[in-house]
């Protein structure tokens, strides 16, 4: 009884840390969404570069 609900814990923290993993590259992505396509977008339209960019 103890090993299975070893073996269940461990699974649960390994799709924690796939969760995190794909939330860190998430974030990352907008990140670079908003430093770089964001403000090209902007300029284009006239509209001056603000506290966030």
């Amino acid at each position: 009884v103890v090993e299975l609900r070893n073996e269940s814990s461990t699974k649960v923290s390994k799709n924690w840390e796939v969760l995190g993993l794909i939330v860190a590259i998430g974030n990352l992505l907008s990140m670079v969404i908003f430093t770089t396509y964001l403000p090209k977008q902007l300029s284009e339209r006239g509209i001056t570069r603000g506290a966030f960019w």
